[in-house]
């Protein structure tokens, strides 16, 4: 079954949050779903409204007992292990996507709930022609598995110490996409000069700006974008050692 599900190719990835009330998918992702090896943690915490997108690839075909079998539709049924007050929203009807088509969902709501890591699982089906019975699916099947997570803290400026041993937390860019110019926003957790950069897809520094920085006060870098042309770009935010990337996208 953890195969089958592999298969399937369904792609989810986790993007800069979004102010919009409908979401809009991300064609270029950054992350994979199923990641590799590893949980994608995000943060949010206890009575502060978070959103967040995960995008939806829905795959127009997948192997069944060794033969490819065209997808009529895929649908995702509920998304289980988020803190009490985080639900989602499709972009399409009933989170019926059929192939070929990206899609997103919407996450969104204020947590009340205990703090601590909450691992997410993925229950979704697929219609096949085939089958008079759609395929039904969790993803990951065991928690231990990889697959996304989500921390819930006691608010932004916890002196958590979980949260302490980390250099850098909720980075964000802000508008996303950027036409002319934009914000990078990062809160450290610990005291120091950090170097916030800008690559662009094949790894060329084409921004870099060092800013002094103090635990737990949210720090925002302006970026304007000049001459730069369009496409996809990421910006890293080094501190003591430790290095944490956003993408984000140049659009005209």
């Amino acid at each position: 079954m953890k195969h089958f599900s592999i298969l399937l190719s369904l792609l989810l990835v986790v993007i800069c949050s979004m102010a919009q009330p409908v979401c809009t998918p991300d064609p270029n992702p950054l992350w994979q779903f199923p990641p590799p090896s590893y949980n994608e943690i995000d943060t949010m915490y206890n009575g502060y409204y978070y959103e967040d997108v995960l995008t939806v690839f829905a795959p127009d075909s997948l192997y069944v007992n060794t033969t490819i079998v065209q997808i009529d539709s895929m649908r995702v049924d509920s998304i289980s292990g988020f803190p009490i007050g985080i639900d989602y929203e499709c972009d399409v009807p009933d989170c019926l996507f059929v192939p070929p088509v990206v899609g997103c969902m919407l996450l969104s709501g204020t947590p009340n709930d205990t703090t601590g890591v909450y691992d997410v699982r993925i229950h979704y089906c697929v219609f096949l022609p085939i089958l008079p019975d759609p395929i039904c699916l969790v993803y990951p099947e065991d928690t231990a598995e990889a697959g996304y997570a989500y921390r819930l803290g006691s608010s932004p400026i916890s002196s958590n110490l979980e949260l302490e041993k980390e250099a850098i937390g909720d980075l964000s860019c802000f508008p996303n996409p950027v036409t002319t110019s934009s914000n990078f926003q990062f809160l450290p957790h610990q005291n120091g000069l950090a170097t916030v950069a800008v690559y662009n897809s094949v790894g060329q520094s084409v921004f870099r700006e060092q800013v002094s920085v103090t635990t737990q006060e949210m720090i925002t870098v302006g970026f304007k974008r000049g001459d730069l042309t369009s496409g996809i770009y990421f910006y890293s935010v080094e501190l003591n050692g430790q290095t944490e990337v956003v993408k984000f996208v140049l659009s005209e």
